[in-house]
């Protein structure tokens, strides 16, 4: 992601936390909870596919750990968030969790300066 995705994240997670703490703060703590976990699964994935770069081949099974990897971390949170739903909502985390993706679409329709 370029800066400008990262500064477009950034305000889409503090929007995002300023507007749901008026309506409920088990929303807004879900939300950071589940962008946070959007960013630390784009650094995993980041650094497998530059791992993959480097090393210049791969296999069929070199990408199943990975992913198996960061199903359990998504999994695992959202357990997390339906244990204890009097801190976080569920359906918050999980959306948080397409943060980054939500990113790259806003970051796609807002036009810029091309660089030529």
């Amino acid at each position: 992601m370029t800066e400008r995705s990262w500064k477009v994240f950034a305000v889409l997670l503090i929007t995002g936390s300023v507007v749901t703490v008026f309506i409920d703060w088990t929303i807004t703590t879900g939300w950071i909870l589940g962008c946070l976990i959007s960013r630390l699964l784009y650094r995993r994935i980041e650094t497998f596919w530059n791992g993959i770069l480097d090393q210049g081949y791969s296999t069929a099974k070199t990408g199943r750990g990975n992913r198996a990897g960061n199903i359990m971390i998504m999994a695992g949170v959202l357990v997390i968030c339906a244990i204890c739903p009097q801190y976080l909502n569920i359906f918050a985390c999980a959306l948080g969790m397409m943060a980054i993706k939500i990113t790259s679409v806003i970051d796609v329709l807002i036009p810029g300066k091309e660089k030529l």
